[in-house]
């Protein structure tokens, strides 16, 4: 009667310990402290998971309604250690981030809260005027320009009244570039806005003063 009592003890804490353990398994992961951060040129989205001993892949999502989601990237983590992920390419405008964690094991998905932040993006300058020369000048007008890519330049001169002199475009490729202006030997003394423009709207003004020979 002994053996048999010892037996029936032994199986129910068994039996006990595998339905502990089952339970923990289809336990679904806490994605806790959620948290998007702007950190000089890129977004970093920190969180931290509940007690787990399994692996889990964990998805990491954007989107810019809060509806639909684009996948950033996945990682497998192990633990409760705080984690972040870096958006090295953060968009302008409202970004909404999310984590998905999938038990490796029972393939149960957690999902966190959403975290939003405001970005914008900042533009990089791509080009630079150097110098226009000569200063005044009275027939040919040559800018130098320094780009950082190749790339397609549209100059614009103007006059004091905004009145639109010479438009033109131009081909630059990485380096110093030359542009050289002789459609304007006609134009009176005066001072002039030469604008230039590239591909991506980044603008540059400088002021112009023309004199011509007597």
């Amino acid at each position: 009667m002994k053996v048999i009592t010892i037996t029936l003890l032994f199986l129910s804490c068994l039996i006990q310990n595998m339905h502990s353990v089952n339970r923990n398994l289809l336990r679904a992961i806490d994605i806790l402290n959620v948290v998007s951060t702007v950190v000089e040129d890129h977004i970093e989205i920190s969180w931290q998971t509940s007690q787990q001993e399994n692996n889990y892949l964990v998805v990491i999502e954007r989107s810019v309604d809060a509806i639909d989601f684009t996948q950033l990237d996945t990682i497998y983590i192990t633990g409760s250690l705080p984690y972040t992920y870096i958006d090295s390419q953060p968009i302008s405008g409202t970004s909404y981030y999310r984590i998905r964690c999938i038990c490796s094991v029972t393939q149960i998905e957690s999902i966190s809260n959403l975290t939003y932040i405001e970005y914008e993006v900042q533009q990089k300058d791509s080009f630079e005027i150097l110098n226009s020369f000569p200063v005044p000048f009275s027939g040919t007008l040559n800018t130098s320009i320094r780009c950082k890519t190749n790339m397609l330049i549209t100059l614009k001169l103007r006059d004091l009244t905004g009145s639109l002199i010479y438009e033109s475009s131009k081909m630059c490729i990485e380096g110093i570039n030359t542009v050289e202006f002789s459609e304007i030997l006609n134009t009176g003394n005066s001072f002039y806005y030469l604008t230039l423009t590239d591909e991506n709207s980044n603008v540059k003004t400088i002021q112009l003063l023309k004199q011509n020979a007597n």
